[in-house]
């Protein structure tokens, strides 16, 4: 399972998914997960249609 999803709002009113992140030991964020395209763009399509937003 993923959980950690963050949408926010964009210029245009439009909405962006950003994957997990995970904080490092020295302290920086990094992506939890990194997802080729092919996986990556469903996921944040089903999350916007959850939502009611594109």
């Amino acid at each position: 399972m993923l959980d950690g999803f963050r949408v926010t709002r964009v210029a245009g009113g439009k909405f962006a998914v950003d994957l997990p992140t995970d904080r490092g030991a020295d302290g920086t964020w990094r992506p939890a997960v990194v997802l080729p395209p092919e996986l990556r763009e469903p996921i944040v399509r089903a999350i916007l249609d959850e939502i009611g937003r594109d």
